[in-house]
C-alpha cells in the first residue's frame, strides 16, 4: 500500500452508495505480535464468532511473530485465516495485511486483547445505510479490576486503549475512530492507502495515532464523508494491571504526544488538533478541579488521580515539544 500524504495525488472517489446491511459483508481484522496474549486472542475470536450478524471472515494477522504465527495455523477456527504481517513491523502494517486481504465492502478491527458484546458488529454495520458514513465505532469499556479502578483519573482511559471521559454521550459524527474498535468501508482504505507505516504502535514504541490520521484523511478526500461513534456499540478491553503505573502512563503519553507532534506535520490539517483543543481547555480543568474539591474533603483517591493526571499530561506535553523540536533541527 502506499503511504499516507497530505500532498499525496488524488484518488478515485470511493464506493460510498448505500449498503444493504442484512446481506453486508464484514471482514474483521485482529492483530497479535505476542503468546502472551494467546488467552485473549482466542477470547476475541470467539467473541467474533458469537456476533448477532456474523462477520463474513476473521483474518487473524501476526506481526513479525514466526512461532506464534506456526502456533496459531494450528489451531482449528472455522471461518478464520491466520497471515502473517506482509509489511513493516507494527501494528500499521499489520492492518494494512488484513484489510488488503479482505474480501467483504467493510473491514473491522478488533484488539487481540478484547471481547465484543454480540451486538457489536450489527450495531455499527448498520450505519452504512447511510452513503455518508466512512466508519462507525464503538465504546471500550476496560476489563480490569475495579477496586484499582477508582484510582485511574476517566480522562486518561484512552491511555489504556479505551473510551474516557469527554467522548459524546450519544451517536453522532467524531473526528476518528478507536482503531481496535472500529469498521470501514474497504473502499475508503483503499482510497486513502491506509494506516501509515511509521505511526502506530509496536511491540516496543507506545506510538499512536495512525487511525487518527486516517481518519482525517478521509475526511479531508471524501467532501462530505463522515465517522459516527456509537456507544452502544461495545467491547470490553483487558486492561493488566502493570498499565496503571504512573511509569506506564508516563511512557504511552509521551508516545502520544510525539505521535500527535507527527500527525499534525503529515496532515497539517485543521481537524489535525481540533479535539485535543478542548479536552485541554474543557475536559481536564474540570477533572482538575473536581478532584481538588474531593481532595478537601478526604476521598482518598482524589490524591492519586490528581498525580496520575499530572504524570499523564505533563508525559503528552513533553513528547509533543519533543518531537516538534527535533523536527524543527532537522529541517
Amino acid at each position: 500500500m502506499e503511504p499516507l500524504s497530505s500532498t499525496a495525488p488524488a484518488h478515485s472517489p470511493p464506493d460510498t452508495s448505500p449498503l444493504d446491511t442484512s446481506t453486508l459483508r464484514t471482514s474483521v481484522v485482529i492483530c497479535t505480535y505476542t503468546a502472551e496474549r494467546l488467552e485473549w486472542l482466542e477470547r476475541a475470536v470467539a467473541s467474533l464468532l458469537q456476533q448477532r450478524q456474523r462477520a463474513f471472515e476473521i483474518i487473524v494477522v501476526v506481526d513479525h511473530a514466526p512461532e506464534l504465527l506456526a502456533r496459531l495455523e494450528q489451531k482449528p477456527w472455522p471461518g478464520v485465516t491466520v497471515v502473517a504481517n506482509r509489511y513493516g513491523r507494527g501494528l500499521s502494517g499489520a492492518r494494512n495485511t488484513g484489510s488488503a486481504l479482505a474480501r467483504g465492502e467493510l473491514v473491522g478491527f478488533l484488539d487481540d486483547d478484547a471481547v465484543a458484546e454480540p451486538e457489536w458488529l450489527a450495531r455499527l454495520s448498520r450505519w452504512f445505510s447511510d452513503p455518508r458514513v466512512l466508519g462507525a465505532g464503538g465504546y471500550v469499556k476496560p476489563s480490569w479490576r475495579e477496586a484499582l479502578a477508582q484510582g485511574f483519573p476517566p480522562e486518561f482511559l484512552w491511555a489504556l486503549g479505551c473510551s474516557y471521559t469527554g467522548l459524546p454521550e450519544r451517536p453522532g459524527p467524531v473526528r476518528n475512530l478507536f482503531g481496535g474498535c472500529m469498521v470501514v468501508r474497504k473502499s475508503v482504505l483503499d482510497t486513502v492507502g491506509g494506516f501509515r507505516e511509521g505511526t502506530g504502535r509496536t511491540a516496543t514504541e507506545l506510538y499512536g495515532c495512525e487511525e487518527t490520521e486516517l481518519c482525517i484523511l478521509a475526511q479531508e478526500r471524501i467532501p462530505g464523508g463522515r465517522f459516527i461513534y456509537d456507544p452502544a456499540a461495545v467491547i470490553h478491553h483487558h486492561v493488566p494491571q502493570t498499565r496503571l503505573s504512573a511509569t506506564y502512563l508516563w511512557r504511552r503519553c509521551l508516545g502520544e504526544g510525539r505521535s500527535k507532534a507527527r500527525m499534525r506535520r503529515a496532515t497539517r490539517s485543521a481537524l489535525a488538533l481540533r479535539s485535543e483543543q478542548r479536552y485541554l481547555l474543557r475536559v481536564l480543568p474540570q477533572a482538575f478541579a473536581g478532584d481538588a474539591a474531593r481532595l478537601l474533603k478526604r476521598d482518598r483517591w482524589a490524591a492519586q488521580r490528581l498525580l496520575l493526571r499530572t504524570v499523564g499530561l505533563g508525559g503528552a506535553l513533553f513528547g509533543y515539544a519533543l518531537d516538534t523540536l527535533e523536527a524543527r533541527r532537522r529541517r
